[in-house]
């Protein structure tokens, strides 16, 4: 494993791409999913233009999607032999890199998935890195297993280089998501309160696999359009004992901007570097200390693309007087991975501190306490 001082020493494969590509070169990205508007915006922003959005899916081939026409592979096989192919479908990465190598060669295809840098670059990272450096070897002694400190050394090590390869080597649990098997484990006395509720993705796990026992779960989304789904959601499961709270949490009450885009959403002021301002607007945001005052919580999971930080601020009191467990996302903001350790474990020192992580790229690290 590298050494603390090793890593400030990496490279970044993103960032190496950007510097050494002429601006002018024709791009093809390849892939018209989820993951396509992040990078083609990031690669727009840096002044590089899209030749071609192409997709094996014959459903796609001949929609609009952000400004561009859908193509094939067979057309897009007339273009200019100068043109690089950029893979923007995480999910078949590797299979779609491949393809391309063996009909248009390896020099033609970008070899970097952009989708590991999504939420900060090596730029932004390794200044931030190198000056805390000795903070961040703080944070690693005091976790709680040998498991969690492998971790946290090797996502930071993936956040340095952005290979995808070192996301992948990062050992995760695929199994036991928000470990609500294990850590995160509820019995009928829980409460259970999930802030960034979204679609209700997460309350349908933690009822599936606490098989109804739990006391109420309590459910945080301020993302207006989401809303109905959530609702649904939990109705059409069956899921009993759940107050839908229809605003953010923060470490304050009141409004405040928030940006989203269909895929993703944040609290502007929290985690501004990844979204399209277009579509700020605002919510009404609140204390778990205030709205949730008295009540005996148990749980808390915390997905805020960036807020997380400012909510735990807002829950300490709730954290200090209960201590639930937690499971707060550690991924959204270059601070994350030292500041909200650092932060629960200053005012819950008594807190034991894992790290999990549960994908192949740069999303969902996740601390876990008990």
């Amino acid at each position: 494993m590298l050494s603390y001082e090793q890593l400030t020493m990496n490279s970044n494969v993103a960032d190496a791409f950007f510097a050494s590509r002429d601006k002018a070169a024709p791009i093809v990205f390849f892939g018209a999913g989820f993951a396509l508007k992040g990078i083609l915006q990031r690669f727009e922003q840096k002044g590089f233009t899209a030749l071609s959005i192409c997709d094996n899916d014959k459903k796609k081939h001949g929609r609009q999607i952000l400004g561009y026409t859908v193509q094939s592979l067979d057309q897009v096989a007339s273009l200019p032999d100068t043109k690089t192919f950029v893979v923007t479908s995480p999910a078949y990465f590797w299979e779609i890199k491949e393809q391309l190598e063996t009909q248009f060669g390896a020099n033609s295809v970008c070899p970097v998935d952009f989708n590991c840098t999504h939420y900060f670059s090596g730029k932004q990272f390794q200044p931030y890195f190198t000056q805390h450096i000795e903070r961040f070897k703080a944070v690693e002694a005091f976790l709680a297993d040998d498991l969690s400190r492998q971790v946290y050394r090797q996502v930071l090590k993936a956040h340095s280089t952005g290979k995808r390869e070192d996301f992948e080597s990062i050992p995760r649990v695929d199994d036991d998501w928000y470990l609500f098997k294990s850590l995160l484990a509820a019995d009928e006395d829980s409460v259970y309160v999930d802030c960034g509720a979204f679609d209700g993705d997460t309350i349908t796990l933690f009822n599936k696999t606490s098989k109804g026992r739990y006391k109420h779960i309590y459910a945080f989304e301020p993302d207006k359009n989401i809303l109905e789904a959530l609702a649904a959601c939990i109705a059409d499961n069956g899921i009993d004992n759940v107050t839908i709270i229809p605003k953010g949490v923060y470490n304050r009450n009141g409004s405040i901007g928030f940006s989203w885009d269909g895929v993703y959403s944040a609290v502007s002021e929290s985690n501004a570097s990844v979204m399209d301002k277009k579509n700020d607007d605002g919510i009404e945001v609140v204390r778990i200390d205030d709205e949730l005052k008295d009540v005996p919580v148990s749980i808390i999971k915390m997905d805020l693309e960036g807020a997380e930080l400012n909510a735990l601020k807002g829950a300490k009191d709730t954290i200090q007087k209960h201590h639930p467990k937690l499971g707060i996302c550690l991924y959204h903001n270059i601070i994350d991975l030292l500041e909200i350790p650092e932060y629960i474990h200053d005012i819950a020192p008594d807190y034991r501190i894992y790290i999990r992580h549960h994908s192949t790229s740069c999303n969902d690290t996740i601390m876990y306490t008990v």
